[in-house]
């Protein structure tokens, strides 16, 4: 069998047109004034997809590229019976498209479900003090040249206040995670409080003066505290790296992930099932420290409606949108308002 091929010798780019000859195992042609043989075992016919060109590879580091629309060269190939079977399958559209279709599915399982674990037995092993360095590094890249927050305006004496009162409520827990309380000023922000890694709580003036009591100020402190308790931040964090490994692995580029990690440091989103989690601590909490369930519900209406206002007007940062979110409002808020006020432990 004859057929023209591109010849590389594996030293320069260039290629040179050939005619090849391949008769009972042995591939031969003439190069200028060189005539090149090649044995069977000085040669392997690699598989090729369809049309893509078919690449024979030689033992000297050169090789010969032929176009193989028809498939002449399979039963050629320096391959065993199995992989023979695989070229077939990968130029048949039929099974092509459900390799693509089970790839995508367990592409989406693996991120839905094995990241997820995976993260969530991490977090835990990870040591606070790093948890703690990556939530400075976070709140310095907020504060940086005010960017994102300014210097709370509230007195020293309603911060003391609004932090005895989160302490108290601490006191009656069995599992508050140790924090740090700050307080700050931000137009970009509105009414918010979130959790950063390492066991940092933010509240923004704004939300202070939404709030028309102190228990609904530390209801909303207590749902934070749950994302502490359950190290949300780490696992989300560990979350979207890991899933960007798992795209880098597929569509090889390294360099949007890299480049993107602080921005996503900035605005990870907690799953439905963490907020449950941050809601089902923040419920048991108030119920210790004898504060009613109503309390997180009347503000968190309160914040939700005042969101939708200022997004309507000017484009903010929502909660939503930083470290949290907080979806289908009234589908968890109803187990607040369905819970009888219940002093103390449970018993």
């Amino acid at each position: 069998m004859k057929f023209s091929a591109r010849y590389f010798d594996g030293q320069r780019a260039t290629s040179h047109e050939v005619t090849v000859t391949l008769r009972e195992g042995e591939i031969s042609f003439q190069l200028q004034d060189t005539h090149l043989v090649y044995k069977k075992n000085q040669y392997v016919i690699q598989s090729a997809l369809a049309e893509v060109t078919r690449i024979i590879e030689l033992e000297d580091g050169g090789r010969l590229e032929v176009a193989d629309p028809s498939g002449q060269f399979s039963h050629h190939t320096s391959t065993g019976y199995v992989t023979k079977i695989i070229y077939a399958l990968e130029n048949n559209f039929r099974y092509i498209a459900l390799a693509l279709v089970m790839t995508v599915a367990l592409i989406w399982g693996f991120i839905s479900y094995g990241v997820p674990f995976i993260a969530e037995q991490v977090a835990h092993a990870i040591p606070i003090s790093t948890e703690k360095a990556m939530g400075e590094q976070v709140l310095q890249a907020m504060d940086v040249e005010e960017y994102v927050f300014q210097s709370s305006l509230l007195s020293v004496s309603r911060q003391e206040k609004i932090k005895l009162q989160l302490q108290n409520l601490c006191q009656q827990q069995t599992n508050c995670p140790p924090y740090k309380l700050l307080f700050r000023k931000s137009a970009r922000l509105g009414a918010n409080a979130f959790a950063l890694p390492g066991g940092t709580l933010i509240i923004t003036d704004d939300l202070v003066h939404l709030a028309r009591d102190d228990n609904e100020i530390t209801a909303v402190l207590a749902h934070e505290l749950g994302h502490i308790n359950r190290r949300h931040a780490m696992r989300q964090v560990l979350q979207s790296t890991l899933s960007g490994l798992v795209m880098v692995a597929v569509l090889g580029d390294f360099d949007s992930i890299a480049s993107g990690l602080p921005a996503t440091l900035l605005q990870l989103r907690y799953t439905r099932q963490m907020e449950l989690e941050a809601d089902a601590y923040a419920l048991q909490a108030l119920q210790h420290a004898c504060i009613s369930p109503m309390a997180f519900v009347n503000i968190l209406e309160r914040l939700s409606g005042a969101h939708k206002e200022d997004d309507s007007k000017k484009s903010t940062i929502s909660v939503e949108r930083l470290l949290a979110s907080h979806p289908d409002t009234e589908i968890r808020l109803k187990a607040f308002k369905d819970t009888k006020l219940k002093c103390g432990f449970a018993q």
